[in-house]
């Protein structure tokens, strides 16, 4: 049974049953736009004959996710082998887990590194040695997040590789991702194929909390207000093809105030509010339950 492979920010295994609600018995076509951790796409991969449909589409705008989706689809034994190797090194005896942290991450952003297999690997490494499972890029592109406290000296140092039991997990994952399509570009074009009787599930970068909480810079060109409202407008577009859409987002003022971007928006969506467990601050007593919304689109 396929799981999710990542830890992402923002993603949805919290919250997978409050969404499954919403999911048609029957539908055509999926698509994940904002794919990020895709935790509803592996849970209807879960449960076969549960949700009947026929073809997956996911997509993200961040090419180093999309090529790990697209590596651990088609050549899942060379990540794997990439990832023990890595293990074998950052966890060998007496090793500086920070220091082998900051080359990893050196070895990601350096573009002489061109085996996708191996950038898959190293992403994967990144995901799970980096700070809260964070994903984070500066103006060049590179990633800059900062090693995780699960290698602060202080701390006892684990003596089981953490990824060396992922094998399984990546396996499985491959065998769910087969025959899926795997795109990377703008969340518009992404659903440009969607027709009448297909599923839309729209899990864009939140709409931050609080003024400090931004985590925008999920790539190096973010995602600001005008592309949130962009989204709800070409969400309504698709409730008026025929679409079944779902929309997930933060339960905040600024939020509710963006759907007014969406023309009848009484006729055709509904708001369902929902607590869900949110683990990105750097102060584990602030971590905890908030608001979101999961919005859905009556087809037309």
């Amino acid at each position: 049974m396929a799981s999710p492979i990542l830890k992402w920010v923002g993603g949805k295994r919290g919250l997978v049953p409050e969404l499954l609600k919403h999911v048609p018995d029957d539908f055509n076509d999926y698509y994940e736009p904002f794919c990020g951790g895709a935790a509803l796409f592996f849970a209807l991969d879960a449960e076969p004959g549960a949700f009947l449909h026929l073809n997956d589409h996911l997509n993200d705008s961040n090419p180093h996710l999309i090529n790990v989706y697209t590596q651990v689809r088609d050549n899942v034994e060379e990540v794997i082998d990439r990832l023990k190797l890595a293990d074998s090194i950052a966890f060998a005896p007496g090793a500086d887990f920070r220091a082998n942290y900051m080359a990893v991450r050196g070895l990601f952003n350096d573009e002489r590194v061109v085996e996708p297999s191996h950038r898959a690997a190293y992403f994967i490494a990144i995901n799970r040695w980096g700070f809260n499972g964070l994903w984070r890029v500066n103006k060049k592109g590179e990633c800059n997040v900062p090693p995780g406290r699960f290698f602060d000296a202080r701390r006892r140092v684990p003596q089981t590789p953490p990824l060396m039991n992922h094998a399984k997990t990546l396996r499985a994952a491959s065998a769910a991702l087969k025959g899926v399509e795997i795109t990377c570009g703008d969340f518009a074009q992404a659903v440009k194929g969607a027709k009448a009787g297909d599923l839309v599930y729209f899990d864009p970068p939140y709409i931050p909390v609080t003024t400090t909480a931004d985590f925008t810079s999920y790539t190096a060109e973010g995602f600001d207000g005008d592309a949130q409202k962009r989204l709800l407008v070409e969400a309504d577009i698709l409730t008026h093809r025929g679409v079944h859409v779902i929309i997930s987002n933060s339960d905040t003022p600024h939020t509710r105030k963006l759907l007014e971007y969406i023309p009848g928006r009484a006729d055709f969506w509904q708001l369902h509010e929902v607590q869900a467990r949110r683990a990105v601050n750097c102060n584990a007593k602030k971590r905890g339950k908030v608001g979101e919304l999961i919005i859905v689109g009556r087809s037309s």
